[in-house]
């Protein structure tokens, strides 16, 4: 009967018999999946492929060795990333006023293999930066992440790193400042980040498309080393308090004058009313011009009486005599009032 060498776990045994083996595979002992060679074959194959053994004069041939896989790695495609001219996304940039940018570049996410448990898919990249106040944070995160990812990219092609994250926060901080995002942050940086990525972006598509990797992006759980969201959001505080700051030096002194402005009218209106009462009771009591209505006979053609009628800023009502203006130590006479700005 003709005997063979098995290779279990890497480890060869024999020569064996035919029947042996037989018997091992039935109690368990050897699978059909395990590796036999005899003399007369090209190279070691599964003993369930086996067909014939012949008596094995010679020595095997190494045994075949099988690399381990990295702990961790991903044998998925390193990316699907597409190349698209530089020119046409810097004029898109500015005919959709930014949004094709905050678009084109969160959909890159989707097209590299995620190697963090907090890499972001397109979707949720691009869906986030419409949360409002959260996409502050958002588009600091999202754009500097996807710089890291690029890079680990073009390393894995022998190609330099873009080291673009520092352009993408200093995008992310002229987007966030009034005024400034309008004259300097879309018209400059932003155009600048997106052009440069873009071509970053071509280059590793160029090269992965003739280039075989060098090895593969190791899984990791633990997300790099860069900006806490403490600092991203003292960088946002920092960028809106001046903003807030110029409204409220805009609106506190308006808010004032306005509020001193209602106060006034209302003070003419109590006025207005107590000169309307003294002159229907001084036509009730035949009082010529220039005598002086007692205040308990005027305060009888006033809804609520002297008390309805109250200065917003304190002031004290004269009544004057009949013909003249009541007046209030406050805001002084009525056409004095209604033309003082």
């Amino acid at each position: 009967m003709s005997s063979y060498h098995i290779a279990k776990d890497g480890k060869p045994t024999g020569p064996i018999d035919e029947e042996t083996i037989r018997q091992q595979i039935a109690t368990g002992t050897l699978n059909q999946s395990d590796l036999c060679w005899c003399e007369g074959m090209a190279d070691w194959q599964p003993i369930g492929t086996v067909l014939s053994f012949t008596v094995q004069t010679a020595a095997p041939p190494p045994i075949p060795v099988q690399p381990p896989p990295r702990t961790g790695a991903t044998t998925s495609c390193p990316h699907q990333l597409t190349t698209f001219p530089v020119a046409l996304a810097v004029l898109l940039h500015y005919l959709t006023f930014g949004i094709f940018t905050m678009v084109w570049l969160n959909l890159m996410h989707g097209k590299i293999s995620r190697v963090r448990a907090d890499d972001p898919s397109a979707g949720k990249a691009v869906g986030f930066c419409f949360i409002p106040f959260f996409n502050l944070y958002w588009i600091f995160f999202t754009y500097r992440r996807l710089c890291l990812r690029i890079d680990e990219q073009r390393d894995l092609y022998g190609l330099p790193p873009s080291n673009l994250r520092g352009l993408a926060t200093t995008s992310c901080i002229f987007q966030l400042i009034p005024y400034i995002n309008l004259m300097i942050g879309y018209t400059i940086i932003t155009p600048l980040f997106i052009g440069v990525m873009q071509s970053s972006v071509n280059q590793l598509v160029r090269t992965s498309a003739t280039t075989v990797p060098r090895t593969s992006l190791p899984a990791s759980s633990v997300p790099p080393q860069g900006m806490s969201g403490g600092a991203i959001a003292a960088i946002i505080c920092a960028c809106l308090i001046p903003f807030f700051g110029l409204l409220a030096a805009i609106a506190i002194p308006s808010f004032v004058k306005a509020r001193v402005t209602s106060q006034r009218y209302a003070c003419v209106n109590n006025m207005r009313q107590l000169d309307a009462a003294k002159e229907q009771a001084a036509l009730a009591r035949e009082y010529k011009e220039g005598e002086t209505v007692p205040e308990q006979q005027v305060s009888e053609y006033l809804k609520n009486g002297f008390s309805g009628l109250v200065c917003p800023r304190g002031g004290r009502y004269t009544i004057k005599p009949v013909g003249q203006e009541p007046e209030c130590s406050e805001h002084g006479s009525m056409s004095a009032a209604m033309q003082r700005r």
